[in-house]
């Protein structure tokens, strides 16, 4: 049975993975190898994952999956060490020695020829790949205390994203934490996936009357990383109860998160204790040192938090004085990401592309078919996602503006769940696979301003006629250009 390919692409959603650049250009395999070939590792894959072509043909002889191949098939600029397997007997995969390097673009050559009969011209098939330049991001999660009754010891929370797959032995490499110039030990947790990687620093002794200082310190260079930096947490003392942070958080909901130096008394009444300029039904939760302010609504501007001298450790020592802080709460920049691996499975006979969105009321939407007989030509130029000279493989069939709605008109300011029927928008072919990109302009924005622009709104004949012409376009030879100007 044939199925029906579809690739999403969302135009100003910000990737974390960096891009190399290099003098060298990707290679253009010969169309004619098509007859031969009917899939290749191309674009950009992680350092660990396996540089595979599928024949269009199997080949006769039977093969064992996993059976390692004796006779060298693949050659690499740079070179690259391992082995090449059979996975069935249409494709056969190389698996590297170790992990390749990062934010580099490989030549390879795959000895055709040795394995079927072709044409003299035809023996070595050749192609090119990058890999996934290494890059990470820190999240600090600050001090935390261990229970509601110990007050003598702290502990540090933090995480660590990366944009490729690394060791846990490297990325534990890049880290260090130092309290009081002494390097502390630091206890770590890795993902399985290789992407996430969770650390903490325990056993921060306070001080009867000093505070101390806590550094956590992070260097990508072992890595291939430009990342570098720092950042200082100072541990009160343990007669020195009071707020030591207190931040705004938007996900999963807007929320003031406020840290104190020790743990809260859990059963105390809050109303009145805490203030937020401008809200008097605010709601509470505390986890032991942690209180979480909730406004119950979306807000924006400027606000002050006031924090009274009543509130209670567990002990029932009260703040010394009261604290305040200007709390920024700005809208969430519009942003569409999409939901899983990109994959779509139809069911119940519809064709569903989950994304969410947020400070949008509008997104513009495009469906591009990139035609049966075209395939093995786009795949040279791209992956799935790519859009290099698309307009000589595909064709666009359709544009239009979609409507977001969520549940109330607040749910604009937060990350809301959409979904869209791609067969609401074309007849879906067996065969063809479609690439779908939603955009937006400003118009649609509601990002850090009471109105938005004014949006213009087009008859339908008016939309019509506009889709026709952008149609046009693509019946004509020329690049494809994926710039989109709001």
């Amino acid at each position: 049975m044939k199925r029906i390919y579809l690739v999403l692409t969302v135009v100003f959603f910000l990737v974390f993975i960096q891009c190399s650049k290099s003098p060298k250009k990707e290679l253009i395999p010969d169309s004619d190898f098509g007859a031969y070939i009917s899939a290749f590792t191309s674009g950009t894959i992680s350092v660990e994952s396996p540089i595979v072509v599928k024949l269009t043909v199997p080949v006769k002889q039977e093969r064992k999956t996993g059976a390692e191949v004796q006779k060298t098939l693949f050659d690499f600029e740079p070179s690259i060490n391992g082995k090449t397997v059979w996975i069935d007997n249409s494709t056969i995969q190389f698996i590297p020695e170790a992990a390749m390097k990062g934010g580099t673009l490989y030549y390879a050559k795959f000895r055709l020829g040795d394995i079927i009969s072709t044409g003299k011209k035809m023996e070595k098939f050749s192609f090119s790949f990058s890999t996934i330049k290494q890059s990470f991001e820190i999240t600090h999660e600050g001090l935390k205390t261990y229970s509601g009754t110990d007050f003598s010891y702290m502990f540090y929370k933090g995480s660590v994203f990366t944009a490729d797959v690394i060791s846990p032995e490297k990325i534990e490499a890049v880290i260090n934490a130092k309290f009081e110039n002494n390097k502390n030990q630091i206890t770590w947790s890795h993902d399985p996936g290789q992407l996430k990687h969770f650390f903490r620093v325990d056993s921060l002794k306070r001080d009867n009357a000093a505070s101390k200082k806590m550094v956590v310190e992070w260097d990508g260079k072992s890595i291939g990383s430009n990342a570098k930096g720092n950042k200082t947490f100072t541990i009160p003392a343990l007669n020195d109860f009071k707020v030591i942070d207190a931040s705004v958080e938007h996900s999963p909901q807007l929320c003031v998160a406020i840290t104190f130096s020790d743990p809260l008394n859990s059963a105390q009444n809050l109303n009145g204790l805490i203030t937020l300029e401008g809200f008097e039904n605010l709601k509470f939760s505390i986890d032991q040192n942690l209180l979480k302010v909730w406004p119950g609504e979306e807000l924006s501007g400027q606000r002050k938090l006031t924090v009274f001298q009543g509130i209670e450790n567990a002990m029932n020592y009260s703040l010394k004085q009261d604290q305040s802080f200007l709390m920024v709460f700005e809208n969430i920049k519009p942003e569409i990401k999409l939901i899983g691996n990109g994959v779509i499975v139809p069911q119940d006979g519809q064709l569903s592309m989950p994304f969410e969105a947020v400070s949008l009321k509008t997104i513009d939407l495009r469906i591009i078919q990139v035609y049966t007989q075209n395939m093995f030509r786009f795949l040279q130029d791209n992956n799935y996602d790519g859009s290099n000279e698309l307009k000589k493989v595909g064709r666009l069939v359709y544009s239009g503006k979609v409507d977001l709605k969520p549940d109330n008109a607040a749910g604009f300011y937060k990350w809301n769940t959409y979904k869209i029927n791609i067969g609401d928008y074309v007849e879906l072919e067996q065969g063809p696979f479609y690439r779908v990109e939603m955009r937006f302009k400003k118009a649609y924005s509601l990002y850090g301003c009471e109105e938005s622009e004014p949006d213009i709104e087009f008859s339908e004949e008016e939309e019509k006629l506009a889709f026709e012409a952008d149609q046009k376009t693509w019946d004509s030879p020329g690049w494809y250009d994926d710039y989109y100007y709001p």
